[in-house]
């Protein structure tokens, strides 16, 4: 395996059935908050008036570009949305993909959603004093379908622990059928 430094940026792009998929680097050595430098945001200029794909630009950061719901969160996001929105405008971008608050939260960027993944470790607890920071032990992930047409939609998955979290119910296929064919359109 391959040691990056820290100080080196970490960006790429991939087409993915039709996707531009770019990684964007914003990450600042030594530092728990994110910025966009000029170096990222040319990259990512340069990539979306690259040749045109079929479906659309997914744009991917570690920091997310919009208002958090605790203290420290707000102070760990993306610092300079409004350089990542000037970018984006006009462009092909579907959906902005973002992390590090480990918490699911849904936004948008100058008319682009931007989808904000729980975390794999622990679930921040935003109900709690926003000038307090607590996480619960959990694990999530979020399921993100972006449509030919552009469309986006996103599912939050949370990890159940069996220790923790007794079943509320369990309904068998046959069960389910019923239940939508009575409950369903007609």
């Amino acid at each position: 395996m391959e040691h990056t430094p820290p100080e080196v940026p970490v960006s790429g792009q991939s087409t993915v059935h039709g996707f531009r998929i770019v990684t964007v680097d914003t990450s600042v050595p030594g530092a728990g908050y994110g910025h966009l430098d000029e170096t990222a945001l040319e990259r990512l200029r340069t990539a979306l008036t690259g040749e045109p794909t079929a479906h659309g630009t997914v744009v991917v950061l570690h920091h997310p570009p919009v208002p958090s719901p605790t203290l420290l969160h707000e102070a760990l996001r993306l610092q300079n949305p409004e350089d990542l929105a000037e970018v984006l405008d006009g462009s092909d971008v579907r959906v902005v993909l973002g992390g590090h608050q480990h918490h699911h939260a849904v936004g948008s960027l100058g008319g682009i959603p931007v989808l904000v993944a729980p975390g794999v470790a622990n679930d921040t607890d935003v109900v709690g004093p926003y000038d307090e920071e607590s996480a619960h032990v959990a694990a999530g992930a979020l399921i993100v379908d972006v449509a030919p047409d552009g469309s986006v939609w996103s599912t939050p998955v949370r990890v159940p622990q069996p220790d923790a979290d007794p079943l509320a119910f369990a309904l068998d296929a046959e069960t389910v059928a019923r239940i939508a064919e009575q409950a369903g359109p007609r």
